[in-house]
């Protein structure tokens, strides 16, 4: 699992490649929920629906360019 994240290579990416990403980040995030204590099972399960909006804004502004 890659551990860091940085703004210029998120930035780099395709919107297409962001939105894969995203989609990615969001079920690493749901595995982490799955297997965290009570206490951040619902942090990581937040993340995870986040990630998912930001993959679904991205997917619809490449869909509102074309």
């Amino acid at each position: 699992m890659e551990r860091e994240f940085l703004e210029k290579d998120f930035t780099r990416l395709s919107p297409s490649e962001r939105v894969n990403l995203c989609r990615d980040k969001a079920d690493e995030a749901s595995k982490l929920a799955k297997a965290a204590s009570p206490a951040f099972r619902l942090a990581y399960a937040a993340i995870a629906v986040e990630w998912l909006i930001l993959a679904d804004e991205i997917a619809r502004a490449m869909m509102g360019s074309m």
